[in-house]
């Protein structure tokens, strides 16, 4: 399932792509694994830490960012960032502004937390400027019935 917002540029030269590692991330990353080729997409693979983060925030969003470009085999050119802010959200909405489209994996949080998408990329969406695409995973019935009673 993808939800796309679309922002003021109608075209696409960059993109930020912010990661978790999960699931949802996956998916996007093979998606814009395809868009990156078609639509010759500098894309910029991020994960945000907070401020003044510490050496090993700093390894482990690496390893959330190596993980997720292990989807992304085709893709060329690929950067990695780290952004430092408070607010997750809040972090990726300020740095889209430097980019033409945004790729998000839905996020995984508990059913109190999460309507159809989840909380942070649903943020994004509403308060950065530039087109965002968010992107989940279909996950079967039952274990989509087991996350929404046990989170």
């Amino acid at each position: 399932l993808m939800l796309l917002k679309i922002g003021d540029k109608r075209e696409f030269k960059s993109c930020l792509f912010p990661t978790a590692g999960g699931p949802h991330a996956q998916l996007a990353a093979r998606v814009l694994n395809n868009l990156s080729k078609d639509l010759d997409l500098k894309v910029t693979t991020t994960h945000v830490v907070p401020q003044n983060p510490s050496a090993e925030q700093k390894q482990q969003a690496e390893k959330y960012i190596d993980f997720t470009l292990g989807f992304m085999q085709e893709a060329s050119g690929v950067e990695k960032k780290l952004i430092e802010s408070r607010s997750v959200a809040g972090g990726i909405a300020r740095s889209s502004r430097d980019y033409d489209l945004v790729v998000i994996g839905a996020a995984r949080e508990p059913l109190f937390q999460k309507i159809l998408f989840g909380e942070i990329p649903e943020r994004v969406a509403r308060f950065s400027p530039t087109t965002v695409l968010v992107v989940k995973k279909y996950e079967g019935v039952v274990k989509s019935l087991l996350k929404k009673i046990f989170g």
